[in-house]
């Protein structure tokens, strides 16, 4: 039976993750410029810590799998936290959901596990539900549209770096250091090409970049690491699942947004294809794994 501590690490875990969107609408610096400090700062704490309790660094194999992942982490911060810029955030973040049913096809394509008829249900339910919600963003007009690609193939890129992140042999946070701090890099790198500044539009947004990188990133992340040793998986997955809503009404607070039809709708049939997908065994639902804890 879990302990009302463990009730309670798990609460404060679901309320850190879902400030994350928040946090970034209230940067005006660039999408990059906010991955880049976000990564790179919580990179650098957890080296910190591997080196205070002498796990220094991963093996030579899991730096190499760590360099892998991380370039799937850079994608997957860029893409959605430019989406925010483009689309609502009950949009993006309702999408990012998704991320159990492209954790799926991975498994099919590349660790050949065969689909069941459950696993069919469920992918074509939430790509209906995806379908109907980026249809009404792009009939919006303007970026709405673009901003919910951006976010479907960011929520693609991060269910490869889950996948490649099961590869690894060694301790979490010295991986999680090492795939923090490359990605951050890389980053850089796509802001000295596209000419963006990695300097802070404001005062302010240090604020609300350090807070980024310390309340979702290292709060939440690790708590809900956390929750995995006191809780089943599957459950953990599922209460993940409270998170839209929670952004959702954060966003109605802070930015006055309020989901339209289509989000709603779409949001429905997305989080039901994930309850069939996450419902349907523990053994998926450990595959699904910590399907919202990268936001």
């Amino acid at each position: 039976m879990a302990r009302p501590s463990h009730i309670a690490s798990l609460t404060i875990a679901l309320l850190a993750v879902s400030v994350s969107a928040i946090l970034i609408r209230l940067c005006i610096s660039p999408p990059t410029t906010i991955a880049f400090w976000r990564l790179l700062m919580a990179g650098a704490v957890f080296l910190a810590w591997s080196g205070a309790t002498g796990q220094w660094r991963p093996s030579r194999r899991d730096l190499g799998i760590a360099f892998v992942a991380a370039i799937f982490l850079a994608a997957h911060f860029y893409l959605w936290i430019g989406s925010l810029f483009m689309t609502s955030i009950n949009s993006s973040v309702v999408l990012l959901a998704t991320q159990p049913l492209f954790a799926l096809v991975l498994q099919v394509i590349f660790e050949r596990v065969p689909a069941a008829a459950r696993n069919i249900l469920s992918l074509v339910g939430g790509l209906t539900g995806a379908a109907i919600l980026a249809h009404g963003d792009f009939l919006k007009g303007g970026l709405a549209g673009k901003g919910d690609l951006y976010s479907i193939a960011g929520t693609a890129m991060v269910a490869v770096y889950l996948l490649v992140g099961t590869k690894r042999r060694g301790a979490l946070v010295p991986y999680l250091g090492a795939v923090y701090t490359m990605s951050g890099l890389m980053l850089a790198l796509v802001a000295a090409v596209s000419g963006d500044t990695l300097v802070a539009a404001r005062p302010i947004d240090w604020l609300w970049l350090a807070l980024l990188a310390a309340v979702p990133t290292l709060l939440g992340h690790t708590l809900l690491n956390r929750a995995m040793q006191h809780f089943p998986s599957y459950a953990v997955n599922l209460s993940i699942l409270v998170e839209p809503l929670l952004t959702s009404v954060l966003a109605f607070f802070v930015f006055s947004e309020v989901p339209t039809g289509n989000v709603i709708l779409g949001a429905a049939l997305i989080i039901a294809a994930v309850l069939v997908e996450l419902l349907g065994g523990r053994k998926e639902a450990r595959a699904n794994g910590a399907s919202s804890i990268l936001k």
